[in-house]
């Protein structure tokens, strides 16, 4: 969501008018402060939308948003996106999570809207050069390690070649300009990763997690987050599959309100899919079957077909099964776009 404070009656003006052409592209809300028309203190406006890594557009001085943010900025890896554009509209600056959280973005964006001129800083941007963590942030990827990925950007702006592996399931649209291709003489490699996060290629490699995994469950009513946290850590690592590559769990309508289940996907940020018994007998493939499941809740299993129906194109682990709860893990096939 995209959040914008102003402090003056050109600032709101201002305001209005960013916030109306952009929210064709995402949820936005203006808070016009002129006037005292604003419910919220600056510092209360500040928490409440930082930390929830919203994108923060502050029309004013920098030095106010700089004050306003200070006491919440973490890493750059959970920061929101901070964006200032002065009241006439005359540049728009990207403060904070330029790449990660879309700053250099959104700043592009709004100096299309208003005619701005984009205080861009960020080396790769300004050398137009292929920057690992915007290619993360764009394709929804996690990255194994802050650090090597500035290595690897630095890298690259040394002039050096990067080498970019994809895993199974991971397509590419087109190569990488400025730091791809290099015939066994890579500085850094960049790998795709869906699975084997026990397994490092070398101490230069950076890991890539793409939101490929779907967890389908099954469980007993009263199954703790704790008991089901355990039992599909165990799995994944037993399968050799990335953890940060989870994004959805999936399961039956009948657990759609099972609290153990929606605060393990709260903890981790997974998405909650539920599905009719309906939905998931029609489901193509084989899949393990139970009578004794089919009769309690009208499908013969929930675990495998909840992954299939939540969008998985294969099964990487079958219904596995422990303590009254069941497990199976689905890939989905993704393209990544640079």
């Amino acid at each position: 969501m995209i959040h914008i404070i102003s402090f003056t009656k050109n600032g709101a003006m201002l305001g209005d008018r960013i916030c109306g052409s952009l929210s064709q592209y995402a949820e936005c809300e203006h808070c016009a402060k002129y006037g005292n028309s604003s419910e919220y203190t600056l510092g209360e406006w500040t928490r409440e939308r930082f930390k929830k890594g919203n994108v923060l557009i502050f029309i004013g001085a920098c030095g106010i948003a700089v004050r306003a943010i200070a006491p919440y900025v973490e890493s750059k890896d959970k920061d929101a996106a901070v964006l200032v554009v002065d009241e006439r509209a005359g540049y728009v600056i990207p403060l904070l999570s330029g790449h990660m959280g879309g700053a250099n973005d959104a700043a592009r964006l709004v100096a299309e809207i208003t005619g701005a001129v984009p205080v861009i800083t960020t080396a790769t941007d300004i050398n137009k050069k292929f920057a690992v963590d915007v290619f993360a942030s764009r394709n929804g990827l996690g990255l194994s390690d802050l650090k090597k990925a500035k290595k690897v950007s630095a890298d690259i702006l040394d002039g050096m070649d990067v080498d970019m592996y994809a895993g199974d399931g991971v397509y590419f649209d087109d190569s990488v300009e400025n730091g791809s291709a290099a015939d066994g003489s890579a500085a850094q490699e960049i790998v795709l990763h869906k699975s084997d996060t026990n397994v490092i290629i070398s101490d230069k490699t950076l890991q890539l997690y793409p939101p490929t995994l779907i967890l389908g469950i099954g469980c007993k009513r009263g199954k703790t987050a704790e008991e089901l946290e355990s039992f599909i850590l165990g799995e994944l690592c037993r399968n050799s599959l990335a953890l940060p590559s989870v994004f959805c769990v999936a399961s039956i309508d009948k657990k759609a309100d099972e609290a153990g289940i929606i605060a393990l996907c709260e903890k981790y940020g997974w998405e909650f899919k539920t599905f009719s018994a309906k939905t998931l007998m029609r489901q193509e493939g084989e899949f393990a079957q139970s009578d004794f499941v089919s009769k309690a809740v009208g499908a013969d299993n929930v675990c495998e077909r909840a992954a299939m129906a939540a969008g998985a194109d294969e099964l990487l682990v079958r219904k596995t099964c422990k303590d009254g709860m069941t497990l199976a893990v689905g890939r989905r096939k993704i393209k990544m776009g640079f």
